[in-house]
């Protein structure tokens, strides 16, 4: 762990981001991106270069590769292939399946607030098996604009019942702390996503998680006897 010491925080609820924080969606996103541009005309891009490109929105990335004249079409594209392999393709990132359910376990209430549309988090997470312990999801849409704005973290916290001064939220992304920063909320981080361990630190997060299991022990959850770090 970097950054403040965190022993002594309480939280009430912790929000998490979605791709990079609890799942590793790189393979389907990297299928569909590649769908949506060759479909398009443009080239197929190795996995590599697709992790480094996303978080931002799938109508930031697509227009990025196809440009504003195909954006539409390429979104359209995008959705339709992960429509069908969003669940198959998509994995929990080592430490969640234990950790999850023990920090529920021990009383904090735990949220999803991610750049991935509402509809395809809930799925994943549900096929997942982390519906409960995970008790609000939402993504952009419907007044709801996407990360860094902080509203979608703030209707998150509402609905969770808890408040900011209360809240902890935990992502993988320079935009996660910005987003967190905006609306006045602590963040940590872990480097399973798309931004190295130097670029997380060098956005500021109040603490920089060597990984995910290491929430249990700093949130001050107690594990139940018998449990492992799985």
């Amino acid at each position: 762990m970097q950054g403040k010491t965190a022993s002594h925080l309480r939280y009430e609820g912790v929000v998490f981001d979605l791709d990079g924080t609890l799942v590793d969606s790189y393979a389907a996103i990297t299928e569909c991106y590649n769908h949506a541009c060759t479909s398009l005309g443009q080239p197929a891009v190795s996995p590599e270069t697709v992790r480094g490109l996303v978080g931002h929105g799938l109508e930031s990335l697509m227009e990025d590769a196809v440009g504003p004249a195909q954006v539409v079409r390429a979104v359209a594209l995008f959705r339709e292939r992960y429509d069908v392999i969003c669940e198959e393709r998509t994995t929990l990132l080592p430490g969640v399946a234990g950790t999850l359910p023990r920090l529920a376990a021990g009383g904090l209430r735990l949220g999803v607030a991610t750049n991935k549309p509402t509809r395809f988090a809930v799925r994943i997470l549900r096929a997942l098996g982390l519906m409960p312990p995970v008790r609000a999801v939402l993504g952009p849409g419907e007044g709801i604009p996407p990360k860094p704005r902080p509203e979608m973290l703030l209707k998150v916290l509402a609905d969770l019942g808890v408040s900011r001064r209360q809240a902890l939220y935990v992502g993988d992304m320079e935009i996660d702390i910005e987003t967190a920063r905006r609306a006045d909320v602590d963040v940590w981080v872990v480097p399973t996503g798309s931004c190295s361990r130097s670029q997380l630190m060098a956005a500021s997060p109040d603490v920089l998680l060597g990984e995910f299991a290491d929430l249990q022990r700093l949130l001050g959850v107690r594990a139940a006897a018998g449990t492992d770090r799985s």
